[in-house]
């Protein structure tokens, strides 16, 4: 049995596992990791897809394989280093802190660092969540992997600022509720690189999307009513030619460097029309809720309303902490042994 043990933790058992390892690591950096289908079908074609997605090679983080190799290796590494520390501990009253043995204790300490941010790295690579959701004001959604955590979007708006006579996105705001359990534990208002923290997950403001509900009129009569999202065709079937809506600005204006609100925005959404085979577009106009697009034969494009939606990025990630914790300790414990080793030679 000590035989075991003892060729468990040498450094030829460290050597070896570190070489089992090499392969999923290269692989995991060859093949994209985590990918929808369509993306491994555009990469891979169609069969190659079907193959590596059956043998689990795009999650190829998460084999039972791959986790079983790291965590020998971690083990092996805090066997060998922690009864390296404690001989050479119990070895100093006839050693004393000379230079070499101090150097030896710093290289043991040095590799702890390192094992915690390894046992980071597999707890994220076996406990991580990232999911995404996107709501329309009033809309609330359950968080995929995170059972009995639903997500609740109250109200989203954008702000904008007006500099050298042009507007820009400022910001993007969301009031949000977070239920667990059916319970209200948290209430606030997020916005870009500001996320809501709950436990160990981190719920942030990343994107958004625009849309608006038109209707094609004749005279008085409504044709169709479409609800589009700004850059994608909408197809009506009473005209022969697709139409585009672009992006538009629907919130509050800021002069630069000011916190007063100058003006609200109200939607002027550019229209283009198809304009021939090859996909040109052909801009016909501004909408806007007063406003409407004159098309052919009398028709007309209405705007009954816009609206945007806000789209969120979530991650449960426990090994994070243990990762910058590791990180950080190493980069100060490197810090002193380089400081102690020049202060020694001067």
């Amino acid at each position: 049995m000590r035989k075991v043990y003892r060729l468990f933790k040498s450094t030829k058992t460290a050597v070896v596992l570190a070489g089992l390892m090499l392969p999923f690591l290269i692989t995991g950096t060859i093949i994209p990791q985590n990918q929808s289908e369509a993306i491994y079908r555009t990469l891979f074609g169609k069969t190659t897809a079907r193959v590596l997605q059956s043998l689990k090679i795009t999650d190829i983080y998460h084999s039972p394989w791959f986790l079983a190799i790291v965590a020998l290796f971690f083990l092996n590494l805090t066997l060998g280093n922690l009864e390296s520390l404690v001989t050479l501990v119990r070895a100093l009253p006839k050693t004393g802190l000379r230079r070499p043995i101090l150097l030896k204790m710093f290289t043991r300490v040095f590799h702890l660092f390192f094992l915690l941010m390894l046992a980071g790295f597999v707890l994220t690579a076996s406990t991580k969540i990232d999911g995404a959701v996107l709501l329309k004001n009033g809309e609330s959604s359950e968080l995929r992997g995170l059972p009995g955590l639903k997500l609740k979007l109250n109200r989203f708006w954008i702000d904008y600022i007006s500099f050298n006579n042009r507007i820009y996105t400022k910001d993007y705001f969301s009031d949000l509720e977070l239920y667990d359990q059916g319970k209200l534990v948290d209430h606030r208002v997020i916005e870009v690189n500001v996320p809501l923290h709950y436990k160990d997950i981190w719920i942030y403001q990343a994107f958004y999307r625009q849309y608006a509900k038109v209707a094609l009129v004749q005279n008085t009569d409504t044709l169709e009513v479409k609800d589009a999202q700004t850059g994608t065709p909408v197809v009506f079937q009473n005209i022969s030619t697709p139409l585009l809506l672009d992006e538009y600005q629907m919130g509050r204006l800021f002069f630069f460097k000011q916190t007063q609100v100058v003006q609200t925005l109200d939607p002027t959404i550019p229209v283009y029309a198809m304009g021939d085979q090859h996909g040109s577009w052909r801009f016909m106009g501004y909408l806007t809720p007063t406003r409407p697009i004159e098309l052919d034969d009398g028709k007309k494009l209405v705007l009954i309303q816009a609206y945007q939606a806000s789209g969120f990025t979530y991650r449960k990630d426990v090994g994070v902490p243990f990762v910058f914790l590791g990180a950080i300790l190493a980069g100060l414990f490197m810090f002193i042994v380089v400081f102690w080793r020049a202060a020694q030679e001067l």
